[in-house]
């Protein structure tokens, strides 16, 4: 695929040339918070009739399934453990170069859109932007029109926009009442634990499983609505697209692993497949079924402008794919969950975080640090809200416990290495190491996978 032609002679003698936008295409980048890859369909038209016209990518991944790592890796091409952003809320490393930085260098004016306060300034994501604003939960319809009023520039426009609708609690205007309209509210108030919620304790997730599915489509809907909104007021104002790029940061579990409404503590399919769409100049219209990754953006968007890529990445030019080339059969990409953040997410081996309370989890047993110092036992089974100190009675649980927390001091997370056939997941144990298991990507369980579990643990040895 041929990029658009860039004026070098203007790049080497000034650091914003003057490009004009009827030479230079609009790269257009829109991010959905909390998209499943299976979202995409009828509830997503707009997001829908860019596949028909572009490349889908059917094996897209997210390398961490939190927001800012995850959009940290998009915009820098870096895995997270390259980036420094490792969960939620954590800022990437001083002077990592972005994306939006090269494109600002190269005379585009600079624009990010974000809905959430965990994608943006505080976390560096807005490094190379002219004009960076977060508007928190805004829908994305308005979000759009914030983006739009910042559209209107006569030089070429590299636009970011991150939409947040689908994120739980799941409260569309329109909402029908039900269950899970009752369980957003109460979410909403703070009047639920949601630790509870997202392991279904007493059976209170899955019994409003769906008329949450029916709640989250709504929400899918409006985020939808929102790009199509967008691309109909760049058009209106006379821009041109030359690149399109649809995805999200993440999926959302639907009681895949005993997790509902979360993402993040696992490596599943739900949280780790994102949908990826790519539509414009150059693209071959078809169905990619290879191994495709968020940070392969970073070096794609750079390659379509024909602007020079950053230094250092791990993410890889997708451009001669988006023309129509096979994928390679022998790429292995690795991932980890980022941490289970409720103390009272039993499900995984540690949880809770070392500034509130941070527990171990054999069950029934939580051995569980406070940020005072103290360490006490609980029956987590029995005294799901942690009240009962029981280390006077089981000392010999404590001991037990004390002793696997060498080797899990703060955090056990999943690993995963997958290629286009296989995946294999690596869980945490609490005497130290991990147990895998191998299953094709359709979920089935498969043989030994020695190059992936070579990969696996190299990912593993960089933690």
């Amino acid at each position: 695929m041929a990029p658009p032609l860039i004026l070098w002679a203007l790049l080497a003698c000034s650091r914003r040339p003057a490009l004009s936008r009827a030479e230079v295409p609009d790269v257009i980048v829109l991010t959905v918070d909390t998209l499943r890859h299976d979202a995409v369909g009828d509830a997503t038209p707009r997001i829908s009739a860019l596949a028909t016209r572009g490349v889908r990518f059917t094996q897209a991944t997210t390398p961490l399934p939190r927001t800012t790592p995850a959009l940290a890796s998009m915009l820098t091409g870096h895995l997270p453990a390259g980036h420094g952003s490792r969960e939620v809320g954590e800022a990437i490393s001083s002077g990592i170069p972005t994306v939006a930085a090269r494109f600002a260098a190269a005379g585009y004016t600079t624009v990010g859109i974000s809905g959430t306060p965990v994608a943006g300034p505080k976390q560096g994501l807005d490094a190379g932007f002219e004009h960076f604003a977060v508007h928190f939960d805004l829908p994305a319809p308005q979000l759009s029109a914030e983006a739009l009023a910042h559209a209107d520039t006569d030089r070429p426009l590299f636009l970011w926009v991150h939409y947040v609708d689908p994120h739980f609690p799941y409260l569309p205007p329109d909402a029908p009442p039900g269950p899970c309209r009752d369980l957003g509210q109460q979410a909403a108030d703070g009047d639920l634990v949601r630790a509870d919620l997202f392991t279904d304790r007493d059976g209170i997730a899955s019994s409003a499983l769906a008329h949450c599915r029916t709640l989250y489509a709504l929400e899918v809907a409006t985020a939808d609505a929102g790009i199509g909104a967008l691309l109909d007021g760049l058009e209106a104002r006379g821009r041109r697209a030359g690149l399109v790029v649809v995805s999200a940061d993440h999926g959302e579990h639907f009681g895949e692993e005993g997790i509902f409404y979360e993402h993040g503590p696992s490596v599943h399919d739900a949280a780790l497949r994102v949908p990826l769409v790519v539509s414009g100049d150059g693209t071959v219209p078809h169905t990619d079924t290879g191994v495709a990754r968020l940070e392969d953006l970073a070096p794609t968007l750079l390659a379509f402008a024909g602007l020079p890529p950053l230094p250092g990445t791990d993410g890889q030019d997708l451009t001669a794919r988006l023309g129509g080339a096979a994928p390679p059969d022998d790429r292995i990409v690795a991932a980890e969950s980022g941490g289970a953040l409720h103390a009272r997410f039993f499900l995984s081996l540690r949880s809770g975080r070392p500034s509130k309370r941070l527990c171990l989890n054999d069950p029934p047993w939580s051995l569980c640090a406070h940020r005072s110092g103290v360490t006490r036992l609980y029956n987590h089974v029995d005294d799901p809200a942690l009240t009962a100190d029981q280390t006077a009675a089981r000392p010999d649980v404590v001991a037990r416990l004390l002793a696997a927390e060498a080797h899990w001091p703060l955090e056990a997370r999943q690993q995963t290495a997958r290629d286009h056939r296989h995946k294999l997941t690596a869980f945490p144990l609490l005497e130290g190491g991990y147990r895998t298991e191998a299953a094709t990507v359709g979920g089935e369980p498969a043989g030994p996978q020695p190059a992936l579990e070579a990969r696996l643990y190299s990912n593993v040895a960089r933690e």
